[in-house]
């Protein structure tokens, strides 16, 4: 399997009026803290050839990247295409100067896969969804570990 990692421009649309009025409010409150706050999204797709394999999408903000999604399909599971995805992700993280990825998965889902690519886990919600956990993974894109950055 020959595995092409492709980036899928998302098209240039103004954001719902209600959603702007919100992304402009946390906007102004994080430069009048000094910070950044900066929306963007990305989309990556997995093909093999005319075969889609997943795709992934992601949410970068502030300092972090967050990977709201991410699947494959069936017949791609256990090729090394989600690790493919992820790596892309971290790398255009890394471009783009961001401290790390997070994200988070459902325990009959990717937990343990996630901990394979290097990833903390650093929360969960028992009974999300009911009888299951929702787990949260975060990854330090400079080494370090994640406790690192951890205060409370």
């Amino acid at each position: 399997m020959t595995v092409e990692i492709r980036t899928i421009p998302l098209p240039k649309t103004e954001p719902h009026e209600a959603v702007a009025r919100i992304l402009g409010s946390l906007t102004s409150h994080a430069e009048a803290a000094g910070q950044n706050f900066r929306y963007e999204e990305a989309v990556l797709e997995a093909w093999d050839g005319e075969t889609y394999l997943g795709g992934l999408h992601a949410r970068f903000m502030v300092d972090w990247v967050f990977v709201s999604l991410l699947a494959t399909t069936e017949d791609a599971r256990g090729q090394k295409v989600g690790s493919q995805l992820i790596e892309e992700i971290e790398r255009l993280a890394r471009e783009g100067g961001k401290i790390g990825v997070w994200l988070d998965t459902l325990s009959f889902q990717a937990p343990g896969f996630y901990a394979k690519q290097g990833y903390t886990e650093f929360g969960r919600i028992p009974d999300y969804p009911k009888g299951e956990t929702h787990h949260f993974f975060a990854k330090r894109l400079d080494g370090r570990p994640l406790e690192d950055g951890l205060s409370g």
